[in-house]
């Protein structure tokens, strides 16, 4: 691929709301004609590019029209809800790991303490 179909493609990628299995198809099947399209038409730049193909909202538009949108709701629901899964499972972590720490702390300053009690003196 050339760099300016891969800008391009990164354009439209960074479109879509989630990148499954269908996404991903459509932009397989979207390089072939892109590149098709640079070559035909002798294009140099990204303006020309969407001058000629269509700017990436177009392009994303056009899947979602194609698309069934019941599908592809639940799939951004189930995303947002793993999301958050993830993020109340990084929570919880950290709220363990904060609360090991200040007992490990506190459990450590007790031993210091308790060590100036128990050291040995030597008397002559």
């Amino acid at each position: 691929m050339n760099k300016l179909c891969e800008q391009y493609i990164r354009n439209i990628k960074s479109l879509f709301p989630i990148m499954g299995k269908s996404e991903k198809k459509y932009i397989q099947q979207l390089i072939p004609e892109i590149l098709d399209c640079i070559e035909t038409g002798n294009i140099t730049s990204i303006e020309a590019l969407y001058d000629a193909f269509g700017a990436p909202h177009d392009i994303i538009n056009n899947y979602f029209s194609l698309a069934d949108m019941d599908t592809l709701v639940d799939r951004i629901r189930l995303n947002k809800w793993i999301k958050r899964g993830i993020i109340i499972c990084i929570s919880i972590c950290f709220v363990v790991f904060f609360i090991w720490g200040c007992t490990t702390l506190h459990a450590y300053n007790v031993f210091l303490r308790e060590q100036a009690l128990f050291l040995s003196t030597n008397i002559k």
